[in-house]
């Protein structure tokens, strides 16, 4: 395949492939640029999906010290606290909170409201409140 590309002062720009002659202006080749951009980035998550994420491959684990208390891990990187007596769903603020926040710029009772829809639906347990924890080693 023989290509030649030739850019002209008035912005236009030639193609030629294998004997065939393509001429493109300013504006053709700015939607191609922005085609190509909008082709090569990812679609971003919904919460909805962003918060399945989360919720996958948890692993559970419990402590002595705190018998009220499910912890909620993956691997060693601790994710939820939920304490069965009180309903209190302790976030971590690194891993959860936070994303919520900078993703889709939430407030706090956003946050607290949808996460608390998200258990109830994924989990089949009403009466949860969601918290943020700022993880200080307490596992």
């Amino acid at each position: 395949m023989n290509t030649n590309v030739n850019t002209n002062v008035n912005t236009n720009v030639n193609i030629n492939v294998n004997g065939v002659s393509i001429t493109l202006t300013d504006d053709q080749l700015k939607q191609i640029d922005e085609q190509v951009k909008k082709n090569e980035q990812p679609a971003k998550k919904t919460p909805e999906q962003l918060c399945k994420e989360i919720f996958e491959n948890l692993t559970t684990r419990t402590h002595e010290k705190w018998p009220d208390s499910i912890f909620f891990f993956k691997g060693d990187i601790f994710y939820f606290e939920y304490n069965v007596k009180n309903g209190y769903l302790w976030c971590s603020y690194n891993k959860v909170w936070s994303v919520f926040e900078k993703e889709f710029s939430c407030n706090y009772y956003k946050i607290q409201s949808f996460i608390k829809d998200q258990v109830e639906q994924a989990f089949k347990n009403k009466g949860v409140t969601p918290h943020p924890y700022h993880v200080r080693g307490r596992y």
